[in-house]
Order: C-alpha cells, then sequence, then structure tokens
C-alpha cells in the first residue's frame, strides 16, 4: 500500500485530480442547466459525477502506464513503476477496480450516464493500443493528441447525462462546453509537454522535442485562443468573460516568455498557465450559470 500511495503522489496526485475534476464535473453540471432552463442542480449528481470521472481519468493513467513502459523505463528511469516498486499487475488490477467503481457510479445517476461511461471506457481501449496505429500517430503527435482527446467530451457526458435526464448533446451550450472541455484540457496536456533543452530526454515524448520550440508554442497559443473563443460564447456576464480574457492573456504570456527564454523555470510556466486556464474557466462556467440560472 505504500508503493501504491506513492505511486498516486508520483503519477496521480488524487488532491490536484479532485480539484481539477470537480470543477469539470461541476462545470458540466451548469451546462445542463442551458439544456433544461432550470437552476444548476449539484446534488446527487455531483460527488457521483465525480466519482465517475476521477476513475475513468485513472483508468487512462493505468492504460498510459501499460502502453507506454517500454519508452518511460528508459526515459524515466527513477519513477516508482520504472524501480519496480510496484508493477503493471498490480497497476491492472487497480485499474481493473476503478473501471468497475467508474461504471456502478455512473449507472447510479442514471442509464444514459451508464452508458456514456461505457462508452468512454471503450474509447479508453482503442487508446491504451494507439487506434492499432501506434508507430504512425508517434511520428505525428499533434494527430495522435488530437485523436485522444475526444475521450474528456466522453467522461464529461457522464455527469451531464446524469444531471439531463438524458443526453442533450443537440443543445448549443452544451456542444460549446463539450468544446471548451476538450480543446483546454489538449491545452494542458501540449502546456505540460514542453521541455528546456537541458530537460530533453531520449525517448520522452514532448512538443518540443518533436516540433521544436517555436512550432510547440505556436501550437500553445493557437489552443488557447480555441479555448478563449469558446469560453466568450459560452460566457454571458462581462465580469466572467473579462476574467476569461485575462486568464487567456496571463496563459499566452507565460508561452511567450518561454519561446523568448526556454528555461525550465518558464516550461514550468506555460503548465501553470495551462493549468490554470483551464480551471479558471471550469469555475468561471460555474459562476455564470449560477448568475444566470441560480442554483439550487
Amino acid at each position: 500500500m505504500t508503493a501504491f500511495r506513492a505511486y498516486l503522489a508520483e503519477r496521480f496526485p488524487v488532491g490536484a485530480y479532485l480539484v481539477l475534476v470537480g470543477a469539470m464535473v461541476a462545470a458540466t453540471l451548469s451546462a445542463a442547466s442551458w439544456a433544461t432552463h432550470a437552476p444548476v442542480a449539484f446534488w446527487p449528481v455531483l460527488p457521483l459525477g465525480i466519482a465517475s470521472v476521477l476513475l475513468g481519468f485513472f483508468v487512462l493513467r493505468v492504460f498510459d502506464e501499460h502502453k507506454d513502459w517500454d519508452r518511460d523505463r528508459i526515459a524515466h528511469p527513477d519513477r516508482v513503476l520504472s524501480r519496480g516498486l510496484i508493477t503493471l499487475p498490480t497497476l491492472a488490477r487497480a485499474g481493473l477496480v476503478a473501471a468497475a467503481v467508474s461504471v456502478l457510479s455512473a449507472f447510479a445517476m442514471g442509464l444514459h450516464a451508464g452508458l456514456w461511461m461505457v462508452a468512454a471506457l471503450g474509447f479508453s481501449v482503442l487508446m491504451r493500443y494507439e487506434f492499432f496505429a501506434s508507430e504512425w500517430l508517434r511520428d505525428h503527435i499533434v494527430v495522435y493528441a488530437i485523436t485522444h482527446n475526444p475521450v474528456v467530451a466522453l467522461l464529461m457526458m457522464v455527469p451531464l447525462a446524469g444531471a439531463a435526464g438524458g443526453s442533450p448533446i443537440g443543445d448549443s451550450g452544451v456542444l460549446t462546453w463539450l468544446g471548451l472541455a476538450s480543446v483546454s484540457s489538449l491545452g494542458f496536456e501540449v502546456g505540460r509537454k514542453l521541455r528546456a533543452p537541458e530537460n530533453e530526454k531520449p525517448m520522452q515524448d514532448t512538443y518540443t522535442q518533436s516540433l521544436g520550440i517555436s512550432r510547440a508554442v505556436a501550437l500553445t497559443l493557437v489552443i488557447h485562443a480555441g479555448s478563449a473563443v469558446l469560453a466568450l460564447l459560452l460566457l454571458k456576464s462581462p465580469w466572467t468573460q473579462g476574467a476569461a480574457v485575462a486568464l487567456m492573456a496571463w496563459a499566452v504570456a507565460t508561452a511567450l516568455g518561454f519561446q523568448r527564454s526556454p528555461t525550465p523555470k518558464r516550461a514550468k510556466g506555460v503548465e501553470l498557465g495551462a493549468t490554470l486556464l483551464a480551471l479558471g474557466l471550469y469555475i468561471l462556467v460555474v459562476v455564470d450559470a449560477g448568475l444566470r440560472f441560480g442554483l439550487s
């Protein structure tokens, strides 16, 4: 158990994920109000949604460990898994339990929510095998990220369906939220995989190593701009819109700062900027929906 806790602290810090997932699920429940035109309702879907989505992300982490094992043990020999303190079979068993509990939590929210969870896990299996095009996708890192990104929208559909009592995917506000959740998650994924030249390692998949610093930063900026546009389409209050612009400006500044001076500290700044942009936008969605529809 000590080794498993050490693994979680290193590769799946539960506290940090709880904050991010909690904000995502709360924003998703807020999006349900655009379809139902009812006050934002958090109970009982919020805790069940957080459990389902959090465990779904853990399953993704376990699948990542399996598919990247041959590369990660070379690129990251100091990790808990690489040192043999925990094993892939142990993680597989933990992932199986997590998958089962995530499905049960989802079905507790309703049939539609459960089916979306099954769909998300099914898609994650395709991700585990990299859509049976592993070598080609690894040579096209941007396509790799885009093909894996839909799992975010699938996971968000779980609490959304639970709150709406169905699958309101035809609602424009819901679709915009799903787009924002997906694009901001992509920005987080890209932002955490930018490295200073001295921190690049063999067999490590980073956008700076694959694309070069300038192109990796350009990709980051395009994604942040996409998040900002979707947020401004979604948010109606001038206060939340202004806050979204401020968050986006800060995230852009961190990326441009890294391009000018690609140091390890500035690379961490890009990751922090992308993380707080995503988290901040999720919180603003909740606030904006609360102002429009009220809370119950």
